[in-house]
């Protein structure tokens, strides 16, 4: 049989062998492969199952959540509005009228922002008042917004009333002016006087030391009356006693030589109009107070 089958044989028998071998190597090779392959695939899940039930892991992740809402509420609630004034709009309060400290304190409960601060002159209210504000009462404002507020400040020198008497109505408002007073009252003598529109009398009187924007008031003349009166005696009285008889007669004296503030109040000598003698009401005397008129 070996010799019919010669060398073809014995040929295929090797080559029979030679599979075999391969075969069992590749068994033997293959089967650890695969075992490796089946723990690769088992060890992420070991690793899940592992993190899941580490109760440190979730301590750590629970201060991690717990940080990021704290950081998000300050960065919502906090920053954000103290930047951009995201919060919501409200009326601005009313401060005018208030003292400096009272608006501060109502200005720092609205959270409302920087406050500016502007000194204006105003002697009709105490230091330190409120008198305007920038954004107005009323207005839509968010916290931060800054105010501008002007307050009043009454600091004052003193200065000198001019002399009125004898002037114009407009001649004695603009020397008011000039002498930084105001304007008071401008009314009508309730006695006659030879010039009309002009001054006959003032209060505060010339001379009189007053605060700088302090009110001066002055009368004037409406003319001459139309009814006749009767001069009185006034030699003998002292001077100022005839002046206040004069005026109370509907009459204005004038004092000659003229007297200064040091002067005493000496006695009328003579006048100029005899006692008796009827004039129209408002007109003019002189009285002399020295032996030689």
């Amino acid at each position: 049989m070996v010799n019919a089958c010669g060398g073809t044989c014995v040929e295929a028998l090797r080559h029979s062998q030679i599979d075999r071998v391969v075969r069992t190597s590749l068994l033997f090779v293959s089967a650890p492969m695969k075992s490796y392959h089946n723990l690769h695939k088992l060890a992420p899940v070991r690793h899940i199952r592992a993190a899941l039930t580490n109760r440190y892991l979730h301590a750590g992740l629970i201060l991690v959540a717990l940080a990021a809402a704290i950081a998000i509420l300050v960065l919502n609630n906090v920053l954000m509005p103290r930047y951009t004034h995201s919060g919501s709009a409200f009326s601005m309060p009313a401060v005018e009228g208030l003292t400096q400290e009272v608006a501060a304190e109502t200005l720092h409960a609205y959270q409302l922002g920087t406050t500016r601060w502007d000194f204006v002159p105003d002697f009709s209210v105490t230091r330190g008042t409120v008198l305007s504000q920038s954004p107005p009462p009323g207005a839509q404002v968010k916290p931060g917004r800054t105010v501008y507020l002007k307050l009043s400040d009454n600091t004052r020198d003193s200065v000198q009333v001019p002399n009125l008497v004898s002037s114009t109505i407009s001649a004695a408002t603009n020397a008011l002016r000039r002498a930084q007073l105001l304007v008071g009252s401008i009314l009508p003598d309730s006695v006659p006087s030879p010039y009309p529109d002009v001054v006959v009398r003032q209060s505060p009187p010339a001379g009189s030391m007053v605060l700088l924007l302090d009110s001066v008031s002055f009368w004037y003349s409406t003319g001459l009356g139309s009814r006749l009166v009767e001069v009185p005696l006034m030699s003998g009285l002292p001077v100022q006693e005839a002046v206040r008889r004069l005026r109370e007669a509907g009459l204005h004296a004038r004092i000659y030589p003229q007297l200064d503030d040091t002067a005493s109040d000496p006695p009328v000598v003579s006048q100029s109009h005899p006692a008796g003698t009827r004039v129209p009401e408002g007109s003019e005397l002189t009285l002399f107070w020295n032996e030689d008129p």
